[in-house]
């Protein structure tokens, strides 16, 4: 989806090129700190590198898979044009749905405030255990439960604009504030993540996610994996 005008896109994302799991590395790699994004030019070249240019790579439409039991749906890749209206799709023809794992580190602003609006409407548990990303994280926020693996990251920076010839600016970052806010996270922590650069990324740490309310239970490496009941950490509950 674009923004009112046909030449400027509202973008939130770093592409790696190689589906976001390269990104999870990427953010392991530096925890609780402010990195240079995959793909910037602090980044270094590399197999994950990705300017923000009009040379970056095309985009990975999210991949969509349904779990065998009919209660898990799985977001694997970026938001582009149209992945909300699929999301929508499978929760019509599914309706024992009830995780929604995402692997995602963003694409279009639209689309995730899209599908976390769908989340929300649902009452979905949102899951997160490789990279959460920019747009991504305007869905997990709305889960009804927040659950992040042990190696899962969630990672924040300020929203762009990609314009004519590809060209990437800064853009008033008031829409994405207004989406946290009105998800419930504290204003400290909203007014650090969107003061990040869009060249670079905030990872905040296990404590820092559950004291802001962001995430409201922690699991092992897969919380896609059956087991124990997620530990509950503080912050905000649902």
């Amino acid at each position: 989806m674009t923004a009112a005008t046909p030449c400027l896109t509202r973008r939130w994302g770093r592409r790696s090129g190689m589906r976001a799991r390269i990104l999870a590395l990427a953010l392991a790699a530096c925890p609780a700190v402010l990195c240079p994004a995959p793909g910037s030019a602090a980044a270094g070249p590399g197999p994950a590198s990705r300017a923000a240019s009009g040379s970056d790579e095309p985009e990975v439409p999210a991949r969509l898979t349904v779990g065998s039991d009919g209660r898990d749906l799985h977001l694997v890749g970026d938001l582009t044009e149209g992945v909300a209206a699929r999301v929508a799709g499978l929760l019509g023809a599914h309706p024992g749905i009830v995780r929604l794992h995402l692997t995602s580190d963003g694409g279009l602003v639209e689309e995730g405030a899209a599908i976390g609006a769908l989340v929300a409407a649902r009452g979905l548990e949102t899951q997160v255990s490789d990279a959460c990303a920019s747009a991504c994280t305007l869905i997990f926020i709305r889960g009804r439960r927040r659950i992040l693996a042990e190696r899962g990251r969630l990672g924040f920076h300020a929203p762009y604009a990609v314009g004519v010839r590809g060209r990437v600016r800064p853009v008033d970052p008031t829409p994405e504030r207004a989406a946290y806010r009105a998800a419930g996270l504290p204003a400290a922590f909203v007014a650090r993540a969107l003061a990040v650069a869009p060249a670079a990324i905030w990872i905040p740490d296990a404590a820092q996610l559950c004291a802001a309310g962001i995430v409201t239970g922690i699991v092992g490496s897969d919380p896609a994996a059956r087991g124990p009941e997620p530990r509950p950490c503080g912050g905000r509950q649902p």
